[in-house]
């Protein structure tokens, strides 16, 4: 068994798969990356990409991902008051926006009366600006427990409207990232001994799970060995994992070297990008 089987499960048209350098990549309807093949088959704009103009998780963050040539868009989801997904990393819109509210503290319609939909979209609007563009890798964040069956059920309606589970990631809080077992891969962050030795690793896993982790967490063995197991291997790598020494640096020396040991994508902060795109 090759982990390649299990790369891509494409609904609707038919894709086409170009070998380039080795490794598998693979077009997203719509979309043509910005210069030449990727190295990896899947490259992942953290929160967009992400300026000193363009807001993360906005939909101006979404179209600049788009036209890099990004092949997913990792969103971070949040829920209002009322349980719609709005795209936010804190649950404070004080960072991005200046305001002072918490998001679950307010209704999808008084927030659209604070902030833009172009700044804060809710993921309706965001997947409605997605859909046919790009695929989504959708970062859970925690929710009070009296909102997460409406959260989850906002998340299912936006992505099956825009037949966006087959390709999807999800990474974030497990328990609601559960409800969507068997509609998008979920991250399993696990060890390759202890993921050897799961229940879940003898059942073609690589249909339900990928494994994400930061580059410091793989070596050739580790990659290796997800792959005999049939699992994808995403490594992420931002600028918040290197405290010590030069982030950008460690950033550009972890995308050289997880290339080099054929991991199947890479989520990366934007202002690595150019080392991606060539």
């Amino acid at each position: 068994m090759t982990h390649n089987r299990f790369l891509w499960r494409m609904p609707g048209t038919v894709t086409t798969m170009l070998l380039a350098i080795g490794l598998f990549m693979f077009l997203v309807p719509g979309v043509a990356p910005a210069q030449g093949s990727l190295p990896v088959p899947m490259v992942i704009a953290h929160r967009g990409v992400v300026t000193e103009t363009i807001t993360e998780n906005s939909l101006q963050s979404l179209d600049a991902a788009i036209e890099r040539g990004y092949t997913h868009i990792e969103v971070d989801l949040r829920p209002t008051k009322d349980g719609h997904a709005v795209c936010l990393h804190d649950r404070s819109l004080k960072r991005t926006t200046g305001i002072e509210k918490n998001l679950d503290d307010v209704t999808l319609a008084e927030l659209r009366e604070l902030v833009s939909k172009d700044k804060v979209p809710s993921f309706a609007e965001f997947c409605d600006h997605a859909a046919g563009r790009i695929q989504l890798m959708a970062d859970i964040k925690d929710s009070p427990r009296d909102l997460i069956a409406a959260f989850a059920a906002s998340i299912d309606k936006t992505m099956t409207k825009h037949g966006l589970f087959d390709q999807a990631l999800f990474i974030g809080r497990p328990d609601i990232g559960r409800r969507f077992f068997g509609k998008g891969r979920l991250a399993w962050r696990a060890p390759l001994e202890r993921v050897q030795k799961s229940d879940r690793a003898n059942d073609e896993p690589g249909k339900y799970y990928f494994i994400f982790n930061h580059g410091a967490d793989f070596e050739k063995s580790d990659v290796d060995g997800f792959h005999e197991l049939g699992l994808l291997v995403v490594v992420s790598i931002n600028t918040f994992h290197y405290k010590t020494g030069d982030p950008i640096q460690g950033g550009l020396d972890h995308i050289r070297e997880m290339i080099s040991l054929g991991v199947d994508g890479l989520q990366i902060d934007s202002l690595y990008d150019h080392a991606v795109f060539k």
